[in-house]
């Protein structure tokens, strides 16, 4: 059927699309598609779409302010999205900012310092491994099991390990694997054991993290006074030795 243009006070349309006027004095215009309204435009200016809308290109809107947000909602015309500089999209709460996406990261508040910003979070697994500093041993695995949150540059980390055979290396004992590499800082970060068994001697009760490593070295007290580094032939050969279940966190590159 062809479409029509009509704006009479009885509101009728020929044809099953075309704009309408609803008839009367009320001021409302339609837009009909086969017989139905697929836009409404109300007499205050709002305008209602029958199933969505769906926009080809780019929408411009004003800057906006965080009292009057350029993308907001009825009735709460302080609370919603703008634009407070090139480059940042701000949110705001009862006509206050609360936040901003800025090309640094994430802002809290008002707040538009680069180094506060926050650029990153995740969460994943990492397979975690026994190393030797002089020399890794030769393992057989019964478990690696690795799992971290990252929130900015803090890498917060668990791991367990167990072995089922562990032989040759040298040197001091590590965990390799760590998801991220450390950063340049001295003592980036380390950790603690919060359970281990079936070592030789001296089991794991702690570990650091060396700037721009990807590992853990790990330590134990000889006395509440007197720590030292664990070395690889504290790694017990056989089934199920060399548990060890660790958390820590550093600061990554």
């Amino acid at each position: 059927m062809p479409s029509s243009i009509l704006n009479s006070d009885d509101g009728v349309i020929s044809g099953t699309s075309g704009l309408k006027s609803s008839g009367g004095d009320d001021g409302v215009l339609k837009i009909q598609n086969n017989g139905v309204d697929a836009i409404t435009v109300a007499d205050d200016g709002e305008v209602t779409f029958a199933a969505g809308l769906a926009i080809a290109s780019p929408t411009v809107f004003p800057a906006g302010t965080a009292s009057l947000p350029a993308i907001t909602t009825t009735g709460d015309l302080n609370t919603g999205i703008f634009f407070p500089a090139a480059d940042n999209i701000g949110f705001a709460t009862n006509g206050v900012i609360r936040g901003r996406w800025t090309t640094d990261g994430l802002c809290f508040n008002a707040d538009t310092a680069a180094a506060n910003a926050l650029d990153d979070y995740e969460q994943g697994t990492w397979t975690p491994t026994y190393l030797g500093s002089s020399g890794n041993p030769t393992v057989t695995y019964q478990t690696q099991n690795g799992s971290y949150v990252k929130i900015g540059e803090f890498v917060h980390f668990s791991l367990e390990i167990e072995t089922s055979a562990a032989s040759g290396g040298s040197g001091f004992l590590r965990v390799g694997g760590i998801p991220f590499t450390t950063s340049s800082q001295r003592y980036p970060g380390g950790g603690f054991t919060t359970y281990s068994d079936q070592f030789t001697t001296n089991a794991p009760d702690a570990g650091w993290a060396i700037n721009n490593g990807t590992f853990i070295s790990l330590t134990y007290h000889s006395s509440a006074t007197t720590q030292f580094e664990n070395v690889v032939t504290n790694l017990t050969n056989g089934s199920s030795k060399n548990y060890l279940l660790f958390t820590g966190a550093y600061r990554s590159a």
